[in-house]
């Protein structure tokens, strides 16, 4: 079990002793209940965030295209992002910065967090409601 696990166990056994008539101050009985909630959701399933960066073109065979140049020389992800990019990060080399689980769509999420996503890889093109994304995460959450 994790520290923040433990934590929010320690929360509930403290509210579970409260409601049976123990006395604690309100703030306190406020801020063991905002905590009961929020930690879990600060340490989802992904364990971290991840940074990445992405290519949004609207049209799919040029998506297509733009992958099979990455494919070859993956160096270049910058400047045909810069390029070709429809995305505002376009002008920062696609970068997205880092981000957690949640923060984009769901289709992005998917592969940025999938435990089988490559570090520096090129992504299959990911359709969304924005246009096709070509994906790069460029740093994963270190194992523990």
């Amino acid at each position: 079990m994790d520290i923040c696990s433990l934590y929010v166990s320690e929360c509930e056994e403290r509210l579970r002793v409260l409601y049976r008539g123990a006395s604690l101050s309100f703030s306190q009985i406020i801020a063991i209940q905002i905590l009961a909630r929020i930690v879990p959701a600060l340490t989802g399933s992904s364990g971290g965030k991840v940074e990445a960066s992405h290519i949004l073109v609207k049209d799919q065979a040029k998506a297509e295209e733009l992958r099979e140049q990455l494919l070859k020389d993956p160096s270049q992800f910058g400047a045909i992002a810069k390029q070709h990019s429809t995305c505002p990060s376009g002008k920062n080399g696609g970068s997205l910065g880092s981000f957690g689980k949640g923060q984009m769509v769901a289709e992005f999420d998917k592969y940025c967090f999938d435990r089988e996503t490559k570090v520096n890889g090129i992504s299959p093109l990911v359709k969304t409601q924005f246009g096709y994304h070509i994906i790069m995460v460029t740093k994963v959450p270190e194992a523990k």
